[in-house]
Parts: structure tokens; sequence; C-alpha cells
């Protein structure tokens, strides 16, 4: 299990659990919750933000926002 911010472009996860407490509410409130599958879209250039595809929708994350998110990466 690795944060969500360590998947490649491309590379998809199952969300297994989110750490930080107060983060989790603002995460939880973009649909991101355990069980569901989430794909690497893109990085910034300097790797301070992220793109990611949920379902039908995309979301931009911070990079501190995708560290504490924790995926088992799918093959």
């Amino acid at each position: 299990m690795i944060a969500l911010s360590l998947l490649h472009p491309g590379q998809t996860g199952k969300i297994i659990q989110i750490k930080d407490g107060i983060m989790a509410c603002k995460i939880l409130t973009h649909g991101i919750i355990p069980d569901k599958k989430i794909t690497m879209i893109r990085r910034s250039p300097f790797g301070d933000a992220y793109y990611v595809k949920m379902e039908n929708y995309h979301i931009g994350l911070r990079k501190h926002e995708a560290d504490q998110i924790i995926v088992e990466p799918q093959l």
C-alpha cells in the first residue's frame, strides 16, 4: 500500500484509507472514499498538484491531500 501521490500517470489504485482526520473531511466531500478505484491522470511539472479520475469525474488534489490517501495499486 502506498500514498496516492506515488502512483504513476495512468496507474489505478483501490483506496484503502484516508490518514489525517482533519483533511479526511475535505477529501470525503469530494467523494473520495475507501473501496473506490482512483486513477492518476497527471502531475503538475513540479509535483505539487495531481489530477485524478474517479468513476466519471476528475478531481484536482494538492500534494499534501494526495499524501493522505492510501491506495493499493492495481495491476
